[in-house]
């Protein structure tokens, strides 16, 4: 089941992420980029997180909700796009694989792979902390 669950949320996120920097590719009328649509997806949810965390004082489940608003909105505009499948689908060929890989390792090694454990000079460090 954390196979199919992370590789879903693996894909909603890379198809927020491409929304996002495809409408603004649209915006900027450039269609030679638009299968690298996700990765100024990326930088525009980080600017826009940054300035309400950082300048307007906003917590993080208020950004999520903006957040998932405006993508209601932008997959409204994308979806009247006949090419936007097009783009999103071609990019996700390169993503899935990587997404298999890593739902894989999580199955197999459950949450123990994903937390970041230090090496063994950590160890030391932490009980002379102590």
């Amino acid at each position: 089941m954390i196979f199919f669950n992370t590789i879903f949320v693996l894909t909603f996120i890379n198809f927020l992420f491409f929304s996002f920097g495809f409408v603004l590719l649209n915006i900027l009328k450039n269609e030679k980029q638009k299968i690298i649509s996700i990765f100024y997806g990326i930088s525009i949810i980080s600017i826009i997180t940054n300035i309400f965390y950082f300048i307007l004082n906003f917590n993080i489940s208020k950004i999520l909700i903006f957040l998932i608003v405006v993508l209601l909105i932008i997959s409204i505009i994308n979806f009247k796009d006949k090419s936007f499948f097009s783009y999103f689908f071609s990019q996700l060929k390169y993503f899935l694989p990587m997404f298999i890989v890593g739902s894989f390792l999580a199955l197999i090694y459950n949450e123990q792979f994903f937390i970041f454990r230090g090496n063994h000079y950590d160890s030391s460090n932490y009980t002379s902390m102590s």
